[in-house]
């Protein structure tokens, strides 16, 4: 595959340390960093199975067990109430950049980074039709993530 026909990936995830315990995370690090069809732009932790500096730890060795490399590699929130991090702030920048093709965040821990992201999305471009998508495979926080006719909606309406 060309570069230009490759997916743009951004991965929001909570790997732990204990891969017999918990390797879901990690084997879908492994995975996706080997698929020919994907370009991981970015990859942010985010509280859940670990602490996001610990999740970030798990990354970075992966990475480097594995000879790879991220453009982005950032901690993210440290619990479901934080303020905005440098993680919902790469995401939203992913999500903006014209210049990204075929854009997917795929979200495999708890939603808050990405939920930081959306809430400035949808804030400042809430008329803007969205060329990103969204899939979730992971936890939800008990916050709200958006309300109805938010981006964050728009986004998963095109799932069906």
């Amino acid at each position: 595959m060309t570069d230009d026909t490759l997916s743009s990936i951004w991965l929001d995830t909570d790997p732990a340390r204990k891969m017999l315990s918990d390797p879901d995370d990690l084997l879908a690090i492994i995975a996706l960093l080997n698929d020919k069809r994907f370009r991981v732009c970015g990859i942010s932790t985010v509280h859940g199975n670990a602490t996001p500096s610990h999740s970030l730890w798990c990354v970075n060795h992966i990475l480097k067990l594995m000879n790879k490399q991220v453009p982005h590699v950032v901690a993210g929130s440290k619990t479901a109430n934080d303020s905005f991090s440098q993680a919902g702030e790469r995401i939203y920048e992913f999500m903006v950049d014209s210049s990204i093709p075929r854009k997917k965040i795929l979200a495999i821990g708890p939603l808050t980074n990405v939920r930081q992201a959306l809430w400035k999305y949808n804030s400042i471009h809430h008329d803007r039709t969205p060329d990103f998508t969204i899939t979730v495979l992971g936890g939800v926080d008990d916050v709200q993530i958006a309300g109805r006719g938010s981006t964050l909606f728009k986004v998963f309406e095109t799932f069906g």
